[in-house]
């Protein structure tokens, strides 16, 4: 090719790359720095050639890609391909961005050196965009046909502009039936005339904040929300929540009711009673009625807790049956409830309602076997009388009921000045018990056990005594049922058995020590392992040991109970059932646990002159005993007629202020080795010298 053809040619590429006014092509030198310009570049990016030529391209980046070293790397990667394409958002004179599609392609000579790079420039920013709201449009189209809620659209006079098929099956409408344009609150209401669009349409007016409504549809639920359009016009949404809703209510009635008997819990009888409380007028009352079971534990331990539940639920169905309108029960503890009513006069609509109540629960009970009668203490206090707000009624009632326990069970109290003095009382002798705890004000009386016939002495049965540094007398069977309510009884009773124990090991004769065990002492797990520990500190024989349970205690836990005897008789400890025919299901224990002796309770012994019934249970009781390898101890004799008549009936030891009344520590040691009062017989019977 001649030199003049080879001029024309490359003037004819330079018009023709110049006149390209759509696209930016320049050369850049090896450098990357720019070497000419078209009119298509200075359209894409505002430079005039004069403006840009000499200068490096990468001023044409977001200063993000300069400082990564972007543009460097893209003439890196064309030098060694021989050609590079990109896309990215570029800047232009103005600092305005646009999306760039970039080729850019390595330039060589006739002798194969690199003389620079033809750059392309394509602004596609419109392309782009075209491509990104179609790929919008698309995941929205997608969404909205698949969206778990139906969805609805409504232009400003509440014609339809989209819905989804979501929508057309939850309402249950057609396709043609929401075609754009139909007035969407008139088809709603012919299809569902329960379901009304227009009040929730009222409620969102053109609030952007979301009205809601829950409307039902033939058993199904579906939430409505709607939320205005601030240019106008509204966006509604329908989800299903029937099972939501089931689900929800299911929460909140077990947050607010018993499992178990379906009646409110104690969380709404607070809430309940200071409700009521609150808005009580003037002229009248309210009650509360606090009622607990009195023998529901020894259900539970005899028949099991299948049928302590299932009495627990008669139970809450007597109490439901017994009241009138506007009286709510509650259940606010295992085996107790409570009654709120309201009243107008007096105290006697309370009165009456307690006594129906005790009626009511006083039933027996049968379920497969008969049960028998289980009864119930029930406390009252009235507001406004005895208190305004719900703690203070709600602790009067409580008094009450502790009082009625303590006046024999079964039987309703009325909250009093009295009862609030008791209260206090308990309160004083809980404070001095803990205290006398720590600074040891206990001691221990002995009282002693002597053959029936023969009048020798056997042993003694240890009892605890206390007098508070304030000088007042206070009984056993007054402050030990205290001490047992406060948890105390395990450490107290750890004392007093390690104290017998240490004192019997001195005396001079093998004679037995009697211990009372409390039913809390029994429940702790290493109650057997502490009855060892003793009996090795003190090196008492452990025959020598005899513990004294109640009924009460065998029948709480009786699996644990009866496993824990087994354990002492197998160390060689002595069981006494003590207060043998008071308690409850007397032969069942004789039966199943390992007992050495029956104690006959002193009731029996102080009627055995004035009733034939107490003389024959004495004497069957001692045949049965006798019969079952087991000693008989009789307790409160205090007559020679009772003595005499005890040994007739074949009772092996007796106990008794006759024979001799508890005695501090000292005195029962001075005595041992002479007679008691029981000792000074007639000469008649002188089997019954009864000689210490």
């Amino acid at each position: 090719m001649t030199t003049s053809a080879q001029r024309q040619r490359d003037l004819m590429y330079r018009l023709l790359v110049e006149s390209v006014t759509d696209c930016a092509i320049y050369m850049l030198g090896p450098d990357g720095r720019v070497m000419n310009w078209n009119v298509g570049a200075e359209r894409a990016k505002g430079y005039r050639a004069e403006e840009i030529v000499g200068q490096h391209y990468a001023r044409f980046y977001t200063e993000p890609d300069r400082l990564a070293g972007i543009p460097e790397r893209n003439l890196c990667l064309t030098l060694e391909a021989g050609r590079f394409q990109d896309e990215g958002w570029r800047v232009r004179k103005d600092g305005t961005a646009f999306w760039a599609e970039v080729v850019l392609q390595s330039v060589h000579d006739a002798n194969g050196q690199h003389v620079g790079f033809a750059k392309i420039t394509r602004d596609c920013t419109e392309r782009r965009h075209a491509t990104a709201l179609a790929a919008v449009k698309d995941r929205l189209d997608l969404a909205v046909v698949n969206l778990a809620q139906g969805l609805c659209l409504l232009d400003a006079n509440q014609r339809v502009l989209l819905t989804n098929e979501r929508l057309r099956e939850l309402l249950d409408l057609q396709a043609e039936d929401v075609a754009e344009g139909a007035d969407f609150q008139a088809l709603v209401r012919a299809a569902h005339p329960s379901l009304d669009i227009g009040r929730c349409l009222d409620l969102a007016g053109r609030s952007v904040v979301p009205a809601c409504l829950d409307a039902d549809l033939g058993g199904r639920t579906l939430s409505v929300v709607m939320r205005g359009i601030e240019a106008g016009g509204w966006v509604v949404t329908f989800e299903d929540v029937t099972e939501r809703r089931y689900t929800e209510a299911a929460v909140r009635f077990m947050a607010a009711n018993d499992a178990l008997t379906r009646l409110p819990n104690r969380d709404s009888f607070n809430r309940h009673l200071e409700k009521v409380l609150s808005v009580l007028p003037i002229a009248e009352r309210c009650a509360l009625l606090h009622l607990d079971l009195d023998r529901f534990k020894a259900v539970n331990d005899v028949y099991g807790h299948a049928t302590g539940d299932a009495l627990l639920r008669e139970v809450a169905a007597r109490i439901g049956g017994a009241l009138e309108s506007g009286e709510a029960a509650f259940r606010i503890g295992v085996d107790e409830f409570a009654v709120v009513m309201p009243m107008r006069d007096g105290i006697e609509p309370a009165l009456e309602r307690a006594a129906q109540l005790s009626e009511a629960i006083g039933r027996p009970f049968v379920f497969g076997v008969e049960i028998g009668r289980i009864g119930a203490s029930i406390g009252i206090a009235i507001a406004p009388d005895m208190g305004v707000t719900a703690s203070d009624i709600a602790r009067k009632a409580g008094m009450a009921l502790y009082q009625a326990k303590r006046d024999g069970r079964g039987c309703s109290r009325l909250y009093g000045d009295s009862l609030g003095r008791s209260a206090w009382r308990r309160r004083s002798v809980e404070v001095q018990l803990s205290r006398a705890l720590e600074e040891r004000e206990f001691e221990l009386h002995y009282q002693a056990i002597v053959g029936g016939l023969t009048g020798a002495l056997a042993g003694f049965e240890v009892l605890l005594r206390w007098s508070p540094p304030n000088g007042a007398t206070m009984r056993p069977d007054e402050f030990i049922p205290i001490a047992e309510d406060m948890g105390i009884m395990p450490v107290l009773g750890g004392w007093i058995l390690e104290t017998a124990c240490r004192e019997a090991s001195t005396w001079p004769r093998p004679l037995t020590v009697s211990v009372n065990v409390s039913p809390t002492q029994l429940r702790e797990a290493n109650f057997v392992e502490q009855v060892r520990a003793v009996l090795g500190a003190t090196g008492l024989d452990a025959h020598r040991l005899e513990l004294e349970i109640t009924e009460t205690a065998m029948i709480e836990d009786r699996a644990r109970t009866l496993a824990t005897l087994q354990r002492l008789r197998e160390m060689g400890v002595l069981i006494a059932l003590d207060d043998f025919g008071t308690g409850y299901s007397s032969l069942s224990f004789l039966q199943d646990f390992p007992l050495t002796r029956i104690k006959i309770d002193r009731s029996f012994v102080s009627a055995l002159e004035t009733s034939r019934k107490a003389a024959a249970i004495v004497r069957d009781v001692a045949g049965l005993a006798r019969n079952l390898g087991l000693s008989v101890t009789a307790e409160g004799v205090e007559t020679q007629a009772q003595l005499k008549r005890l040994v007739e009936e074949g009772c092996s030891e007796i106990q008794g202020y006759f024979i001799g009344r508890p005695e501090p520590r000292e005195i029962m040691a001075a005595r041992l080795g002479r007679a008691p009062r029981g000792a000074k017989e007639p000469a008649a019977r002188p089997a019954l010298a009864l000689a210490l």
